[in-house]
C-alpha cells in the first residue's frame, strides 16, 4: 500500500521496491530495482557533490544503503557460506566507523541490516546507536531501541532452548537455560503479586543472591508505574552484562535516578559475585585471577571472563561518578538555600551538621565527567534519597568504587586519573578545614593520589598528561617534608617518560631550593636525568 502511494518520479520509489524484493527473496527483481535506482540519483549526486559536503554526503550516504541492500542479497544467498556472512558483517562494523555520528543515518542502516542480521547479535553496534540517541537527546529513538533489543534477546533464548539452532556453544545454552529458570521465576512471582502497581515480591526456594536484593529494590520505593516498568521487568532477564549496562545509563538520563542507581549496585553486586570479586578487598582479586591462569582455564571462559571483568569496571565508575553528582548536586542546593535564608531546618538532606555538609560540598565537585542533576522537584528527591543511601560514608563509597574500577581494569586511564583527583580533593578540603594535614590523611589519601597520578600520566595520551603533572607537582611540593610523599614520587619516575617533564621545567626550577633536603635531591636527579636526553630544555638565556 505504501509504495501504491509514492509517486511514479519518486526517487525513494525504486529503492522501496528493492526493499521489498529482497523481503521475499525476489533476488534478480531487486537487482534490476538497484540499479534502477543508481540510474535515478546519478544527477542528484553530481549536483549535490559541486554544491556542499553536507548535500553530497546524504547522496554518498544512500549510494552506500544500495550498496548494503546488495551485500544483503549476498548474505542471504550465502546461507551455507558462515565464513562469507562473517565477512560482510565484519565488513558492515568497519564500515561505521567512517559513517557520522548521525542517528538517523545509524538508523536507517541498522534497519537494513536487521534483515538478516538479528540485533542481539550485533550486540556491540546497536549499543553504539542507543548511546549515540541518549546523548544527542533522543531518548524515544533510544527506548525504542532497547525494547527491540531486549525483545529480541527473548526470543533468541526460547529459539535455543527449543532447539532450533544446530551449532550451539555449552555458553550459549548456559544463558538460555539461566533465562528460561528467571522467566518462570519471574512468571511465578507477577502470578502471586497483585500486580506491578505493587512491587515484585520476591519468594520461591533457591533464591539468587540477585533476586534477594531485588526484594529490597522493590520495597525501597521502585517506581513500577513508570514508563519504563517494562523494560525494567525485561532488563532483568538479560544474560548480557553490556546490555545491562547500557540501559542503565539511559535510565539515569531519563531521570530515573534511584532506580538506575539501585539497580547498578545490585548488578555490580551480582556480577562480582560470579566473578569472586569483593569490592572492600578488592586486592585478593589479583591473586584469584593468577590461581585461574594456574589452573588451565579455557581461552573460551578466560574471554568471557575478561569481558565481565571489564563491564564490571564500568559499573563501579559509573557508580562513583553518579555518587559524585548527587553529592555535588545536594551541595549546591544547600548553598542555593544558604544564601536565600531559608534556614538549615528546612529539609535536611542527611543528619550532617552544617560544617560537615559544607566540608562535604568541597569533596563533592566531581569533575567534568558528573551528570548534573536537573532542578525539578523529582531529580532533587532522587539526589536526597542516594545521598541518605551512603549517610556519613559517600566519601568512603566514592573512593572505594573508583578504587575498584583501577583494580578490575589497570589499564584505563579515566579510572585512574578520577581515583587520583578524587584523593587529590580529600587533602585540599582537609588543610583547608584544619590548616595542616596529618601523617592518616597522607597515607591515606597523599600518597595514593602521587601513585594514581602517575598511573594516569603513564596511560594517558600526550594531550592529557598536563594537568595531571601539574596536581603531581602541587601534591609533592607541598607535602615533601612527609618522607612517604618523597618516597611514592621517587617510585614513580622510572614510571612515565622523561618527555613528560619538559611542559613543566619553569615549575621544577622554581622549587629547586626549597626546604625540604630530599626534595632537592630528587629535583636535581630529575634535571640530570631531563639534561642527558633533552640538554636544550633545562638551558635558558641570560639576557
Amino acid at each position: 500500500y505504501y509504495l501504491a502511494t509514492l509517486p511514479n518520479k519518486s526517487r525513494d520509489k525504486s529503492f522501496c521496491r528493492a526493499l521489498l524484493a529482497v523481503y521475499r527473496s525476489n533476488f534478480d527483481e531487486a537487482v534490476r530495482y538497484i540499479n534502477d535506482a543508481r540510474e535515478e540519483m546519478e544527477s542528484d549526486l553530481v549536483s549535490h557533490i559541486t554544491e556542499s559536503y553536507s548535500r553530497g554526503y546524504s547522496q554518498v550516504f544512500r549510494c552506500q544503503m544500495l550498496t548494503e541492500l546488495e551485500e544483503v542479497i549476498a548474505y542471504k544467498m550465502s546461507s551455507d557460506d558462515r565464513e562469507r556472512q562473517a565477512a560482510i558483517v565484519d565488513t558492515w562494523r568497519q564500515r561505521l566507523g567512517g559513517i557520522q555520528q548521525d542517528v538517523g543515518m545509524w538508523q536507517k542502516l541498522l534497519r537494513l541490516r536487521s534483515m538478516v542480521l538479528r540485533p542481539v547479535l550485533d550486540l556491540d553496534t546497536w549499543i553504539k546507536y542507543v548511546n549515540m540517541s541518549r546523548k544527542s537527546g533522543h531518548m524515544r529513538i533510544a527506548r525504542d531501541a532497547i525494547a527491540q533489543l531486549l525483545e529480541d534477546e527473548v526470543r533468541f533464548m526460547e529459539e535455543v532452548n527449543r532447539g532450533e539452532f544446530e551449532a550451539i556453544t555449552p555458553k550459549l545454552m548456559a544463558q538460555a537455560q539461566e533465562y528460561a529458570r528467571l522467566n518462570a521465576q519471574q512468571q511465578q512471582q507477577l502470578g502471586l503479586s497483585n500486580g506491578l502497581s505493587q512491587g515484585l515480591s520476591l519468594h520461591g526456594n533457591g533464591a539468587s543472591s540477585w533476586e534477594g536484593r531485588m526484594r529490597r529494590f522493590s520495597i525501597g520505593g521502585g517506581n513500577s508505574s513508570s514508563k519504563n516498568a517494562p523494560l525494567d521487568m525485561s532488563i532483568r532477564l538479560s544474560q548480557q552484562p553490556a546490555l545491562v549496562y547500557m540501559y542503565l545509563k539511559y535510565k539515569w538520563a531519563d531521570n530515573e535516578r534511584r532506580e538506575a542507581f539501585q539497580m547498578l549496585e545490585m548488578f555490580a553486586s551480582d556480577y562480582a559475585s560470579k566473578i569472586g570479586f569483593d569490592v572492600h578487598n578488592p586486592e585478593a582479586f589479583a591473586e584469584h585471577i593468577d590461581a585461574r591462569v594456574l589452573a588451565n582455564i579455557s581461552n573460551a571462559d578466560a574471554a568471557d571472563d575478561a569481558r565481565t571483568i571489564h563491564l564490571l569496571a564500568r559499573f563501579y565508575f559509573k557508580q562513583a561518578e553518579w555518587l559524585s553528582s548527587v553529592q555535588q548536586s545536594v551541595s549546591l542546593a544547600q548553598e542555593a538555600r544558604t544564601k536565600a535564608s531559608l534556614g538549615a531546618g528546612d529539609v535536611p538532606y542527611t543528619r550532617q551538621s552544617e560544617s560537615k555538609r559544607g566540608s562535604d560540598a568541597a569533596v563533592g565537585l566531581a569533575g567534568r565527567e558528573g551528570i548534573r542533576m536537573s532542578e525539578d522537584g523529582r531529580s532533587q528527591q532522587d539526589a536526597q534519597f542516594l545521598y541518605e543511601l551512603r549517610g556519613e560514608r559517600i566519601n568512603e563509597a566514592i573512593l572505594e568504587s573508583y578504587r575498584a574500577a583501577t583494580v578490575l581494569d589497570r589499564k584505563w586511564y579515566k579510572a585512574w586519573h578520577s581515583l587520583a583527583l578524587r584523593h587529590y580533593h580529600v587533602t585540599q578540603r582537609f588543610e583547608t578545614e584544619h590548616g595542616s594535614i596529618t601523617e592518616e590523611v597522607v597515607e591515606n589519601h597523599v600518597v595514593p593520589a602521587v601513585h594514581g597520578f602517575f598511573r594516569a600520566i603513564q596511560l594517558s595520551k600526550s594531550d592529557t598528561t598536563l594537568q595531571d603533572t601539574l596536581r603531581l607537582l602541587t601534591a609533592w611540593f607541598n607535602y615533601s617534608q612527609f618522607e612517604s610523599v618523597a618516597q611514592a614520587v621517587q617510585d614513580g619516575f622510572n614510571s612515565i617518560s622523561i618527555r613528560t617533564w619538559l611542559q613543566v621545567i619553569p615549575q621544577i626550577l622554581a622549587r629547586i631550593h626549597i626546604n625540604s633536603e630530599s626534595t632537592r635531591r630528587l629535583i636535581r636527579q630529575l634535571l640530570v636525568e631531563i639534561g642527558k636526553n633533552h640538554p636544550h630544555a633545562i638551558l635558558f638565556s641570560l639576557y
